[in-house]
């Protein structure tokens, strides 16, 4: 997958998911991502929705309900999720894989979902 001046970012990653490609092992990665909060936010929603769903993690979108990730904080609370985030951001400190600061947000996003309406002190 390459750029191409003539389509939006946003098309681009649909795409790249719609084929089945694994955007985050494709060598030119680096050079799919311009660097705006809007690619970022993009990026993480293809974690959360078209990545996940290949996986069989979550087939009802980004803010559907997503059986797998309910299951196990069901059983782990957010010590799971919260593991995740801690591996990825020990590993991003390691090797500066920018692609890990994708797998946090969209970590983050979930155990966020999941306690939006929690009364907060």
């Amino acid at each position: 997958m390459t750029m191409d001046d003539d389509k939006d970012f946003d098309a681009e990653v649909k795409e790249a998911v719609e084929a089945g490609e694994d955007i985050f092992q494709h060598t030119s990665y680096h050079t799919f991502t311009k660097g705006s909060y809007k690619d970022f936010s993009e990026l993480v929603r293809n974690l959360l929705e078209g990545a996940a769903a290949q996986k069989s993690y979550n087939r009802t979108g980004v803010d559907g309900r997503n059986d797998l990730y309910d299951f196990v904080s069901d059983i782990a609370g957010d010590g799971h999720s919260l593991g995740e985030i801690v591996y990825k951001v020990k590993r991003f400190a390691a090797k500066k894989n920018p692609e890990d600061l994708l797998k946090i947000a969209a970590w983050a996003f979930l155990v966020w979902r999941k306690h939006q309406g929690d009364d907060v002190r």
